[in-house]
């Protein structure tokens, strides 16, 4: 299935933790890296980090529910897919590290937008002078 696919290609996704529920540091930058670059790269950082922000308080709450599904989801998503997502979603330091590296994002995006001035739309270019005809 192509769900959660893109945590198979996260570096050390394969690591096992002693503790399936504690995301190591480095694996958790490794996600957070992912996401934003991702979000960036579609340019909805500002969307993003509004809806990771209103999703904090319910955050254990989800990762309650992934262990919760488990049993069900596991043949869709596997074992290890799904406790990473948990662990990450248990911490809320990790949805505001997230949500810090969206609005960098979005940051950065907004300045290289300013730099480049915007296209004419085709209604409003000046291809010379009207002529009246």
């Amino acid at each position: 299935m192509k769900y959660l696919r893109w945590l198979d290609d996260l570096p050390g996704a394969a690591t096992e933790c002693s503790d399936p529920f504690e995301l190591p540091p480095e694996q958790r930058d490794v996600i957070i890296e992912y996401i934003a670059g991702r979000v960036a790269h579609h340019h909805f950082s500002e969307v993003a980090a509004l809806a990771v922000e209103m999703m904090k308080p319910l955050s254990f709450l989800a990762a309650q529910g992934t262990v919760f599904a488990a049993p069900f989801l596991y043949p869709f998503a596997g074992e290890k897919k799904l406790n990473t997502l948990s662990a990450f979603l248990s911490d809320r330091d990790n949805l505001e590290h997230l949500l810090q590296r969206l609005l960098a994002e979005g940051e950065r995006g907004n300045d290289a937008d300013a730099e480049q001035p915007p296209e004419p739309r085709p209604d409003q270019r000046d291809d010379g002078p009207d002529t009246g005809a």
